[in-house]
């Protein structure tokens, strides 16, 4: 078994989002909802949780702190989409 201490600090975001995604993915297909990803060039949003009468978009970081620029794929597909 690992140590948390032993993970490379360059996939923990990877494992974190990996994670978010299982618990959502359980959350989805309990509920019958359907998920997504989506990506417009180089922006991208990690979850899509379609409600069927909307979409909620989720950006997974693993950070202490959290920049504009994290934000811009949320942003293209909130703007495109019409999305809360």
């Amino acid at each position: 078994m690992l140590k948390v201490s032993s993970f490379d600090p360059s996939i923990e975001g990877h494992l974190v989002e990996n994670c978010a995604v299982q618990n959502t993915r359980f959350f989805a297909e309990k509920n019958l909802y359907n998920l997504y990803y989506w990506r417009d060039g180089q922006k991208e949003v990690d979850i899509v949780i379609d409600l069927k009468n909307k979409v909620i978009p989720i950006e997974v970081k693993y950070r202490n702190e959290i920049e504009n620029d994290d934000l811009k794929g949320l942003n293209a597909f909130m703007d495109k989409f019409n999305s809360p």
